[in-house]
Formats: C-alpha cells, structure tokens, sequence
C-alpha cells in the first residue's frame, strides 16, 4: 500500500508514484523500527524487491542495520539504527 497523497483542491487522497531521495529515506525508515525483510519493506512502500535491494538498501548504508553481517544472506533483515545512549 502506497502512502496517500491528498490533492489540493479535494479530499481524496491519491498514492504518490515518485519520491525525493529525502522522502522514500523516511519512508523506509518509518518501515523498518524493528527487522523487516527487504520483501517486507517492498511490500510496505509498494515498491519492487530487486528495486529496493539494488537502489534503496545501499543508498541507506549509513542509516539502516544489518541482523547479519554475511552478504547474501537468505534471511537478512534490516532496521533503522539505534541511537545509543550515552554514558553518563
């Protein structure tokens, strides 16, 4: 399912085809607070998988967790990072 967009001069409320860079690195990161696959994550943003592992997974390097840190794993999952408390 697509996040609604709504129209300015109605109140329905249409799927957004294209995202910012910005926009589709908040969309996922809404996604993923606790491990999500790379098919669940399609699934949530109405995207393609290979889509998603190809482009945006990469793209999101410096944000996003790995549950393994073996390439190709049959059940990588994915998370946005924790911020760590500090030490007081």
């Amino acid at each position: 399912m697509r996040p609604k967009v709504a129209l300015p001069d109605t109140k329905v409320a249409l799927p957004k085809k294209r995202y910012s860079k910005s926009e589709m690195e908040d969309l996922v990161l809404s996604v993923c607070q606790d491990w999500k696959t790379a098919e669940e994550i399609a699934a949530a943003i109405d995207r393609d998988v290979v889509y998603i592992k190809n482009t945006i997974l990469p793209y999101l390097n410096n944000s996003i967790e790995k549950m393994y840190n073996i390439p190709h794993h049959p059940k990588q999952k994915y998370r946005a990072k924790q911020e760590k408390e500090s030490l007081k």
